[in-house]
């Protein structure tokens, strides 16, 4: 297996782009019936042996712990049909264990050695030339990028890109996020 480094930048950095924590969150409403349940159960999820038995299942029948180490056969792992879906707040272990699971542990790993930038704009108070263009340009920025990925546009239009980038809001949309950013 080879592992290619991320990319260093002008500025000598590098790294891979953090997780968000704010792309998901869970609310308890006011007019909830049983707020304390409810409360109670998103605590219950959260316990280090919810997250082993979502990931693992029943120690035993499941999987084998030895010394702080899970370990199941392909068909005790085949047999947790639950595993492909996410907890209402991932964790590292449950991340872990489905990469385990699918034999990606050893692709992801030597990420974990880069330094991890956090993304500032998941972070921003609502700015409206920023959020009112969002999908747009994200939407144009990964259709644009798979046409010059797959050939479909020639790389010597990348400046006519990010012109057309611009004039769909894009400058406008960034300058906003810069100045809040500057003055954070």
């Amino acid at each position: 297996m080879q592992f290619i480094a991320p990319p260093v930048g002008k500025n000598g950095q590098s790294g891979i782009q953090d997780a968000s924590i704010s792309t998901k969150y869970v609310i308890i409403p006011k007019q909830a019936k049983n707020k304390l349940g409810a409360a109670q159960y998103l605590n219950f999820l959260y316990k280090p042996e919810t997250d082993i038995l979502i990931n693992y299942g029943i120690k035993g029948e499941d999987y084998t712990e030895v010394n702080g180490a899970y370990t199941q056969t392909k068909e005790q792992s085949d047999k947790i049909s639950w595993r492909s879906m996410y907890g209402l707040g991932d964790t590292d272990f449950g991340i872990n264990a489905r990469l385990k699971a699918k034999s990606l542990l050893p692709y992801y790993e030597p990420h974990l050695a880069f330094k991890k930038s956090r993304e500032e704009t998941n972070f921003a108070p609502s700015i409206e030339a920023y959020g009112s263009k969002f999908a747009e340009l994200r939407n144009y920025v990964e259709e644009t990028s798979m046409k010059f990925i797959m050939g479909k546009r020639d790389l010597s239009e990348f400046d006519k890109f990010t012109q057309e980038f611009d004039a769909k809001g894009g400058k406008a949309a960034m300058d906003a996020v810069n100045e809040w950013y500057s003055k954070k």
